[in-house]
C-alpha cells in the first residue's frame, strides 16, 4: 500500500471512530455522516491501485457498529 492511501485510511478510521464516539457520547443519531464515511471507505476498497480489498472486512464490521447505534 502506498503512502498516500495509508495515510487516507488512517484519515477515515479516525473518521469511523469520532463519529462513532459522538452517536455513543450525546445519544443523537449520526447516521448520515457514518453513511457517507462508510462511502467513502467503500469507495478505497474498490479502488484497485489501493491493494484493500482485505478491507471488506472491516467495512462490514463498521457498518455493523453504526447499524447497532441507530437502532438502540
Amino acid at each position: 500500500m502506498r503512502y498516500q492511501h495509508a495515510r487516507e485510511l488512517a484519515r477515515i478510521r479516525r473518521q469511523l471512530r469520532d463519529c462513532l464516539v459522538q452517536g455513543r457520547g450525546d445519544g443523537s443519531s449520526t447516521r448520515a455522516s457514518s453513511i457517507a464515511i462508510l462511502a467513502q471507505l467503500e469507495k478505497f476498497i474498490g479502488d484497485p491501485s489501493s491493494a484493500s480489498a482485505d478491507l471488506s472486512g472491516e467495512y462490514e464490521r463498521w457498518r455493523h457498529r453504526f447499524e447497532l447505534l441507530a437502532s438502540g
